[in-house]
């Protein structure tokens, strides 16, 4: 228990008769907020509960944001989905924009009330279907922008497991209820990577980038991907990694690369494993964009190039390391 203070005149004193009883804090090594009390967490769903209102300001926001890039596609070049929001101008906070925005994806597909059958520790600990600037990060060596803390969790467990050395991993699907279930313990801050197969850890890994709000490569427009896979082909790109970084924002190129680190580490256990950087490209590449055309033609297209340029950032990244 803090003591009063005795101020000078006109001075504010400290604050005084007050406990610090809990601490909150995020908990990166596990990607999950620790310290939660029910307070705190009705608190968060009193005011995400409050921003959803359709009389509040912050939903006039939101619907008048959503409306924007539905209709204005072309003037928004970073705007690839309907989902997409401009969470770049917020990219180092948790505020209570995050809170609602996590509200608004739960409440149709739970009930027509948002406070109901929500379970409050989705508030804080939801890092599905999110934008990839709304979860938490952290710092790793030899990156220049954060590292979402899941995925460097994630990284740890599969590491752990030897995932590396699994044959067909990453390609072969894990059960389906064990992976659903390994989300739901995520989302709620209850995970445990030890007590799941390692199959289900690296599908967590493409599922959390298959289900990004905005894609992480959302800033290479097909065509630029077609014209960069034939530059690439044509011997015209000489630093491939250099190139992506001119032509990705800093968190989206760096957690890219990050990604493909973790992948070359299996493409050189591809004896044991027999996921060389072809397989790799194939079965992760089509997780980093979302195409969203009734042109069969266009979609193959522009799905083969994404494979290639993967593929090909794989091949230069697993040079690198070997230099």
């Amino acid at each position: 228990m803090t003591t009063p203070t005795h101020p000078h005149i006109h001075e504010i004193s400290g604050p005084y008769a007050f406990r610090h009883d809990i601490h909150i804090h995020y908990n990166f090594g596990e990607a999950r907020f620790e310290g939660l009390t029910e307070t705190f967490v009705n608190y968060l769903m009193a005011i995400s509960a409050t921003s959803l209102s359709p009389d509040s300001n912050a939903y006039a926001i939101s619907m008048t944001t959503e409306n924007h890039h539905k209709g204005s596609h072309q003037s928004i070049k970073r705007t690839r989905t309907e989902r997409d929001t401009p969470f770049s101008q917020h990219r180092n906070s948790l505020s209570e924009k995050c809170f609602a925005s996590v509200f608004s994806r739960m409440a149709p597909s739970s009930c027509s009330s948002v406070e109901s059958n929500i379970d409050p520790l989705y508030v804080v600990n939801q890092h599905f279907q999110l934008h990839f600037c709304q979860v938490p990060r952290i710092v790793v060596n030899g990156y220049n922008d954060r590292i979402p803390a899941i995925l460097v969790m994630l990284k740890h467990h599969f590491l752990y497991k030897k995932g590396f050395d699994v044959p067909h991993i990453f390609r072969e699907s894990p059960n389906k209820e064990e992976r659903d279930r390994a989300i739901d313990e995520i989302n709620r801050g209850i995970f445990s990577g030890a007590s799941h197969d390692v199959r289900v850890l690296a599908d967590l890994l493409k599922v959390w980038f298959r289900e990004l709000t905005v894609p992480i490569l959302h800033e290479i427009e097909p065509g630029e991907m077609e014209k960069l896979m034939f530059q690439i082909k044509n011997d015209e790109v000489k630093d491939l990694t250099g190139h992506i970084k001119a032509i990705l924002s800093s968190t989206e190129c760096e957690i890219l690369l990050w990604l493909v680190d973790l992948l070359v580490i299996v493409a050189n256990n591809r004896e044991k494993n027999f996921m060389g950087i072809d397989q790799l490209a194939i079965v992760i590449a089509p997780n980093l964009v979302r195409i969203e055309t009734d042109n069969l033609i266009f979609a193959v297209s522009f799905s083969k190039a994404v494979v290639e340029v993967f593929r090909s950032i794989l091949e230069s990244r697993c040079g690198l390391i070997h230099k």
